[in-house]
């Protein structure tokens, strides 16, 4: 990927630079960083590349915190927060929950 011109769309998308400021930038911090001695499984330029990417979608999550109360209404009663538990122990057997994470792509 990395030296593929026909990702440069893609890092220009999702890291915010160009694959040439991408390669600047990993040669510095390795230059800076000290050596990792255990064995990785994942290349310096994919933690690099992660790492911007982490740094990208977070502006995306400011965003959407600031909107949250236009998706997120919390139970305002003791009464409703004891409804909702019993909702969710009804359907899954599972004491204490009050909220779900609703079409998640992480797993849990």
């Amino acid at each position: 990927m990395l030296g593929d011109a026909r990702y440069e769309q893609w890092f220009h998308d999702n890291l915010r630079c160009d694959q040439a400021v991408f390669r600047r930038l990993v040669d510095l911090l390795r230059q800076r960083l000290q050596p990792n001695e255990r064995q990785s499984r994942h290349s310096f330029e994919k933690k690099v590349a992660v790492t911007l990417y982490f740094l990208v979608v977070t502006t995306v999550v400011d965003v959407l915190a600031s909107q949250a109360k236009l998706w997120i209404r919390l139970p305002t009663y003791p009464g409703d927060w004891s409804r909702i538990e019993r909702g969710f122990y009804k359907v899954q057997r599972f004491p204490g929950i009050v909220g779900a994470v609703d079409g998640t792509l992480i797993d849990i």
